[in-house]
């Protein structure tokens, strides 16, 4: 529904063919939604905001992985589930981006199929500087690759 709001539900339906099959997959499920239900879902955001807010304090800051699967390759499909697109739940950043707050993702490792997982940090209602001081300091003591092995880098 977000990218439907944004792009508009005219040109997101006229716009369907040129589109990545998975953003295809989640524009069609955004069009699914009707507009009513869109908005009393992000009137709730502020809600969200306020009792994240409460819990972090002004120094907190929550650790959690950005993906609810295993990881994937580029070439998909998601490994056990039917398709090629994985479900909206896949991800872990509704709450933060529903909410309007900061949060990072970091690389932080490998899954025992080799492919790269990421940590999201999370952090308090206008922490963004503190939020990038940690992906600084934790790209600093974890370097990562610029390239998953077997793919090229983007280095000009």
């Amino acid at each position: 529904p977000e990218l439907v709001a944004w792009l508009g539900r005219d040109r997101a339906e006229r716009s369907l063919d040129l589109m990545y099959p998975t953003v295809r997959a989640f524009m069609e499920a955004g069009l699914r939604v009707p507009t009513p239900e869109y908005v009393a879902v992000r009137s709730r955001g502020p809600a969200y905001e306020r009792a994240l807010a409460e819990a972090m304090g002004e120094d907190a800051v929550i650790a959690s992985p950005t993906l609810t699967l295993e990881g994937w390759t580029p070439e998909g499909p998601v490994p056990g589930l039917p398709g090629s697109s994985p479900p909206s739940e896949a991800f872990n950043t509704a709450v933060q981006n529903l909410a309007g707050i900061p949060a990072i993702s970091v690389p932080a490792g490998r899954l025992p199929n080799g492919l790269p997982f990421g940590l999201q940090f999370t952090g308090p209602r206008f922490g963004d500087a503190m939020l990038l001081g940690l992906a600084a300091a934790w790209e600093r003591a974890r370097p990562w690759a610029p390239a998953a092995p077997g793919y090229a880098s983007f280095a000009p």
